[in-house]
């Protein structure tokens, strides 16, 4: 349940999972709701995300939400998390919003050749003229098999403003048989911006970063 609180107002008691399809809140997962109908609360100053049990006195899983994004048509807020839920019963109040980090999301295609894919860890620093974000390890973001063969990966995740991109370094670690992988493009969307660096190369032993 996410609670939105401004200014105004606010939305209360949104049950986020009754608006998604699917099996929503995975690992690496990002998603996106749509709310619609709703006055507006004016400026929003924090958010309220509390989970609920599905069998009364049992609590099944826990959930650890990295940032929540929302967005207006006249503002953006992050709020910053990053935190497990590991009781229903404590809800988290974020009303400190982050005003260095901002949310990425990053499209990675790998080449349609014999091998291109890879099972290493994949690291990407997003450099801009304000800094960089740092190495930020990809596959910890993300669920499934990622980074194989003809893939197009999808990861989003909340990193410091590094203004305009300039640059980015991406590698990996060279773990497991058959590292190697051939990276086509990396495409970086940020602030309404979309930002493509080709690379079509191969990233293996001996060079393992671009």
């Amino acid at each position: 349940y996410l609670s939105i609180h401004g200014t105004e107002s606010s939305i209360k008691d949104i049950h986020l999972n009754s608006l998604l399809k699917g099996n929503a809140f995975e690992q690496g997962d990002m998603d996106v709701i749509t709310l619609r109908g709703n006055k507006d609360i004016g400026k929003i100053l924090s958010v309220t995300v509390f989970m609920n049990n599905p069998i009364e006195g049992i609590f099944l899983d826990n959930w650890k939400p990295e940032y929540i994004h929302v967005s207006k048509p006249d503002a953006h807020y992050y709020f910053r998390i990053n935190d497990w839920f590991k009781s229903a019963k404590s809800p988290k109040i974020i009303d400190s919003q982050n005003s260095d980090v901002v949310p990425y999301v990053v499209n990675i295609n790998t080449g349609d050749y014999a091998d291109a894919g890879t099972d290493a860890n994949v690291s990407l620093d997003i450099i801009g003229d304000k800094g960089s974000t740092g190495a930020i390890v990809l596959n910890n973001k993300m669920s499934g098999n990622v980074f194989e063969r003809a893939d197009r990966d999808v990861v989003g995740f909340l990193a410091n403003d590094v203004g305009k991109v300039k640059q980015i370094k991406i590698s990996h670690d060279n773990s497991y048989a058959a590292a190697g992988w051939y990276l086509e493009n990396v495409v970086v969307n940020n602030k309404g911006k979309s930002y493509n660096f080709e690379c079509e190369a191969w990233l293996e032993k001996g060079n393992l970063s671009k």
